[in-house]
Parts: C-alpha cells; structure tokens; sequence
C-alpha cells in the first residue's frame, strides 16, 4: 500500500527528516539575526558618525573660544579694555555652542554634556558682564570729562572785577569744590571698575583652563567611543 511506503520511508529516513527541519529552522533563525544585525550594525555606525560630528564640532568651537579670550586679554593689556569685536566673536561661538548643547544627549556622558552646558551659561555671563562693564566705564568717564569743561567754563566767566571780588573768590571755590567731588566720585566709581574688570579677568582665565580641560575629555571620549571596537553576540557583530 502507498501509505505503508510511506511509512516505512518516514520511518527510515525520520533522522534526516529531522536533521533538516532543524537546519532550516537554524538558518532561519541566523538569517534573522543576519538581518537584524545588519539594522543593528547601521544604527551603532549611524550613532558613531552623529558622535564624530558632534565632539569635532565642540572641540573647534572651544579651541576658537580659548583663542579668542588670549586675544581679550592681550588686547586689555596694551589698551586697558576690553575689545568689543573679541566679545562679539565669543558670542558667536556660543551660539554654536548652544546649538551642540541640544544634540549632546547623543554622547550618553552625563558629566561630559553638564559639562559642556555649564561652561556655555558661565561664558555668557562673563561675557555680558564685560560688555556692560566697558559700556559704563565709557560712561562714567564721559559723563566726567563733561561735567568737569562745564564748570570750568562756568569758572572762568566768573567776573574777578574788584567791587564783587570776595563773591567771586567764594564762588570760585565753590566750583572747585564741586570738581573734586566729582574727581572723588569718578575715582571711587573707577576702583571699583578696576575691581570688576580684574574678577572678570579671572574669570576668563578659569574659562580657558575648563575649555582645555573639556577639550581633553572629549578627545578621550573620541578614542574610548569611536576607536575602540565591541562584540555583540546578541547581532554576531563585531563594531
């Protein structure tokens, strides 16, 4: 009978039979994994690619950032202010800065991002601050120069003829007095300007050595991320 053939030739050959259903199911299973691995091994290299990008782009922004604050300080020194064009620059930088900051979760280093966050909101505040310290210092100082030709105009059209002569010496005097209170006051309001200026002046300097520092780390962070390679046996991948 057909079916007793049939029987007897599943009996015989049940083994093979087996042995090739598990073959099957094992190469559809690897394919699988083949399949998933190479969406897997995408994405890991796609994260990579993000990651270069983003650590190459803050490192340049930062170095930018360390020379233009050199420059800053340079500047101060030969002229005694700071040099609007420096600080409008650095602002630039920031604004890249802050870009970079709202793509930064693709580093997966918290310390590294509040890092990187944190020294873009102190930068912008030191920033501020020398831009309205060098804007109040000019000022002051113009406010000064004028107020001092005023009543040294007003000074010299006092009549000195002799019938009103003691009133005009008491009126004299009395402008000069009104000079070095204003001298006084200029000079009180400038030391405290030169106090600022030099807190600023450090604070700077903290900057330049949080920007080498963060430069550092991301460097590192570049070698232990991109460089370095991992196995996943999950995806029988080697990335």
């Amino acid at each position: 009978m057909p079916s007793d053939i049939i029987n007897n030739l599943l009996i015989e050959y049940w083994s093979v039979i087996l042995a090739a259903i598990a073959g099957f199911g094992v190469g559809m299973i690897l394919l699988g994994i083949r399949k998933s691995g190479s969406n897997f091994r995408q994405n890991i290299i796609n994260k990579k690619i993000i990651k270069k990008r983003i650590i190459e782009s803050y490192i340049d922004v930062l170095n930018n950032i360390v020379v233009l604050i050199d420059k800053i300080n340079e500047y101060e020194k030969l002229f005694g202010k700071f040099n609007d064009k420096h600080i409008y620059y650095i602002l630039d930088s920031l604004n890249t800065m802050q870009s970079l900051n709202e793509e930064n979760k693709v580093l997966e280093e918290q310390s590294l991002q509040s890092s990187l966050i944190d020294i873009t909101y102190k930068l912008s505040e030191v920033l501020s601050s020398l831009y309205h310290l060098e804007n109040e210092n000019y000022d002051i100082q113009k406010k000064y120069q004028e107020l001092v030709v005023s009543l040294s105009r007003k000074y010299q059209n006092v009549d000195t003829e002799y019938e009103i002569f003691n009133e005009n010496i008491e009126l004299k005097k009395h402008i000069m007095t009104e000079i070095q209170l204003l001298k006084d006051k200029t000079e009180n309001l400038m030391a405290e300007f030169k106090l600022q200026k030099e807190k600023r002046e450090k604070d700077l300097n903290e900057i330049i050595n949080l920007c080498k520092d963060l430069i550092y780390k991301l460097d590192q962070y570049k070698v232990r991320q991109l460089a370095t390679k991992k196995i996943y046996l999950k995806y029988l991948s080697y990335i």
